[in-house]
């Protein structure tokens, strides 16, 4: 069960164990994959974490990100991940499936591709973006 009342319905006995299919059923529509049609569902449902939260003033907190880092100028920000996130399969998540995810989130209609974003790159640590 999670949080707020959702469930993840399970697969049924028949379903092999290596079936890939993860199914969440809640009472709201899907639109879409793409975080501008349906972002805020997902955070609700716990499939995608941003990077940071905010608290109720509008000041940031940490979320997939730990800590973060912002240039003198405002231009440079970078994030450090949380040690041990992971995917729902286990896998780690790291930098550069976050980059990923930060691209795929730039594409219109999204908000993010109106930010003045010059570069996205995966940190030299690993851990970092």
């Amino acid at each position: 069960m999670l949080a707020g009342g959702h469930a993840l319905r399970h697969a049924p006995a028949h379903a092999h164990e290596a079936d890939p299919v993860l199914q969440v059923v809640g009472p709201w529509e899907i639109g879409g994959l793409h975080p501008a049609a349906t972002g805020n569902l997902f955070q609700r449902f716990e499939v995608l974490e941003s990077l940071l939260e905010a608290d109720d003033a509008g000041r940031p907190l940490p979320g997939l990100a730990a800590t973060w880092r912002v240039s003198g100028d405002g231009l440079r920000w970078q994030f450090s991940l949380r040690p041990r996130a992971r995917f729902h399969d286990g896998t780690d998540v790291d930098a550069e499936a976050v980059v990923a995810s930060l691209r795929r989130a730039q594409t219109p209609p999204g908000v993010l591709a109106q930010a003045p974003i010059v570069r996205m790159h995966a940190g030299d640590e690993g851990g970092t973006v």
